[in-house]
């Protein structure tokens, strides 16, 4: 019996060497070096594309491929003439003009409080005599839009209320045409105007020439309102 035992054995074992299905030939180990690793392909294997152009990229000559459109030449669908329009000054000669920091004017804002509202910043001041009536008036301009802010003939003593109220500050009161086309009103024309200057070198000068301008319009007549045709200037 034994012996039978022993050959039953061994032949169990050679079947199963023999067909190769037994957990003996299971590799049960997890190394990580013998793990499957995906491939890199190198990019030294690649084939490289000689048609690409590299001339955009700075490899070609800007100066031939560059089309700026400078050879093209538009012809306008429309001639416009030039035109001389008027200044307003035709009839006039320039006295003296200053610049100025601020240029205010009192009145009430919108929510009809009354105070100093701002007329035009860091711009000029000009004094200019009518060749037709002698006269002297003071104009002002928005330094950007060239927009007329001030335009009134310079009052005469009795009625300018010249003063200095606070250093390189000159205060006076006039009928101004712009305050009156604003306001819809002529009536309304008439107000109290605040400059500053930017020392007090030019306040002084911008004084007495204000105080010459002033006798002047007084000697000529009453310079409480500007002409219709001074009123016009744009």
């Amino acid at each position: 019996d034994n012996k039978n035992d022993t050959n039953n054995n061994n032949n169990d074992t050679s079947s199963n060497n023999a067909s190769g299905s037994g957990f003996g030939d299971i590799n049960w180990s997890f190394d990580a070096n013998k793990a499957q690793q995906p491939t890199e392909e190198k990019a030294e294997d690649k084939p490289v594309d000689d048609s690409k152009d590299t001339s955009a990229i700075g490899g070609g000559n800007d100066a031939e491929e560059e089309d700026n459109g400078s050879k093209y030449t538009f012809k306008p669908i429309v001639q416009l003439d030039e035109v001389d329009v008027a200044s307003g000054h035709e009839n006039e000669e320039l006295i003296k003009e200053f610049g100025f920091v601020k240029l205010f004017r009192f009145g009430k804002d919108v929510t009809g409080h009354p105070g100093w509202k701002n007329r035009a910043t860091n711009s000029k001041i000009s004094f200019y005599k009518s060749k037709e009536t002698g006269k002297i008036r003071m104009i002002a301009r928005e330094q950007d839009t060239n927009k007329l802010r001030m335009n009134q003939n310079v009052s005469i003593p009795s009625k300018s209320n010249f003063s200095t109220p606070k250093d390189r500050m000159y205060s006076w009161s006039a009928y101004d045409t712009t305050i009156a086309a604003e306001e819809e009103n002529e009536t309304a024309g008439w107000s109290n105007w605040l400059i500053k200057f930017q020392s007090q070198e030019i306040g002084q000068q911008f004084q007495s020439i204000f105080d010459q301008a002033s006798n002047n319009n007084g000697s000529v007549g009453s310079p409480v309102k500007s002409s219709k045709q001074e009123s016009n200037e744009q």
